[in-house]
């Protein structure tokens, strides 16, 4: 999925078509934030201890050809993988998103 795929499913399962521009690629900016904070959270989760800091030393040094290699070889179907988290993470933007405008 491109950026400008992503963005667009962003804001259509959030309904932010409504909202102007600038505050729509705000609420967007805070939940690629909150997805790539999940997924990296996932990551760790399964990977080995010597693996996870190696995650950590990559992450840092922005090896991210070796970071990607690192992940896939140890996180079966990595694709499907980052699309489930992905979900999972904006399902709970969304529930909490939510929650926000009915306050």
């Amino acid at each position: 999925m491109t950026l400008k795929q992503s963005t667009e499913a962003i804001i259509a399962e959030l309904g932010l078509m409504d909202l102007p521009e600038n505050a729509r690629m705000e609420v967007v900016a805070r939940v690629g934030e909150v997805m790539v904070r999940s997924v990296a959270a996932a990551v760790l989760s399964r990977l080995p201890l010597e693996a996870r800091r190696e995650f950590e030393a990559l992450s840092s040094g922005g090896d991210a050809k070796a970071l990607d290699a690192l992940m896939r070889a140890h996180i079966k179907d990595f694709d499907s993988f980052v699309a489930d988290e992905s979900r999972k993470a904006l399902a709970e933007f969304k529930g909490y998103y939510a929650k926000a405008l009915a306050a």
